[in-house]
């Protein structure tokens, strides 16, 4: 018998012999059986490729590729062309079709550690830490540090977009003039984040009160809040026959002003740092009107 090299991809050899000085009968039996290719699958990291198997000429088999945890496939080639853009993605899983097979294939795959970027925006009036933009390891934890600057506190901390104070942990700042301290901690990252902050001026109630006679109150500050550091001034005008007799700060005796000739009070404080609230009683002015014996009469 003669072999023959196949007349294409999908054909098998040819075969042919010659039969001479034919003197009987003869019967020739034939028997074919299918082809048997085979796609042969690698994976450089973590991972797997399935399945990996012989497959009959002609068939078709899609072949999934999936990286193990914290992982993800950077290159896919079949018979050295990367397809890497042509495959179905499902998550960070893939999905290679290889259709109508009719020879041998090679289907290689590579898998890298994941890392993540964890953007940090900065914002004024207070100190975010780490402060910088960081990269880490997937699975890895982070803790953030949210400190206010002095007369400022942290208003809002966003997680990719979505507000997250109520999973912070707060510290009491004992400076009355800077607001609390903040903690978070960022667990088993698996995805890039951003973290964004704002911080917001401290400020302050100011209410007056009169609780006794006729006078008024007037201060420099609208709607009766102050920023802190922000000076406050107040002028305590008595009405006419009346004067200052009291003034309070919240709740004591108050002494620290001045008097003009006509009786009305200055109060300066020059640096916020606390509610205030301020009163004053005024009394009436009493004159004595002193009368002499006169010559001759009374």
């Amino acid at each position: 018998a003669i072999w023959s090299p196949c007349a294409g991809e999908g054909f098998g050899d040819t075969v042919s012999f010659d039969l001479n000085n034919i003197a009987q009968d003869y019967t020739i039996v034939v028997t074919y059986r299918q082809f048997k290719d085979t796609v042969v699958t690698s994976l450089v990291g973590p991972g797997s490729i399935s399945p990996s198997s012989y497959l009959n000429c002609g068939d078709s088999q899609q072949f999934t590729i999936s990286p193990a945890p914290c992982y993800s496939i950077t290159q896919i080639t079949f018979d050295g062309v990367s397809i890497l853009d042509e495959v179905e993605w499902n998550g960070n899983t893939a999905v290679c079709s290889v259709d109508a097979i009719h020879s041998n294939h090679t289907l290689s795959a590579v898998t890298e550690f994941d890392t993540y970027l964890i953007d940090i925006e900065s914002a004024p009036n207070g100190t975010v830490t780490p402060s910088q933009d960081s990269v880490v390891d997937c699975g890895q934890s982070m803790e953030f540090t949210f400190v206010p600057d002095n007369c400022y506190t942290l208003d809002t901390v966003w997680l990719d977009g979505t507000p997250i104070n109520d999973l912070l942990t707060y510290r009491r700042n004992t400076n009355a003039t800077t607001g609390d301290s903040a903690f978070y901690s960022l667990m088993n990252i698996l995805t890039p984040h951003i973290i964004t902050t704002s911080f917001i001026p401290i400020t302050y109630s100011l209410t007056t009160t009169v609780y006794q006679g006729y006078g008024e109150i007037a201060s420099n500050v609208e709607d009766n809040r102050v920023t802190c550091s922000e000076p406050v001034l107040l002028t305590i005008t008595p009405s006419d026959c009346q004067y200052i007799r009291t003034v309070y700060y919240n709740g004591d005796y108050f002494y620290d002003y001045s008097l003009d000739g006509q009786g009305v009070a200055t109060i300066s404080v020059p640096f916020a740092h606390e509610n205030m609230a301020f009163g004053v009683s005024f009394a009436d002015i009493f004159h004595t009107i002193a009368t002499l014996p006169a010559e001759n009469g009374y």
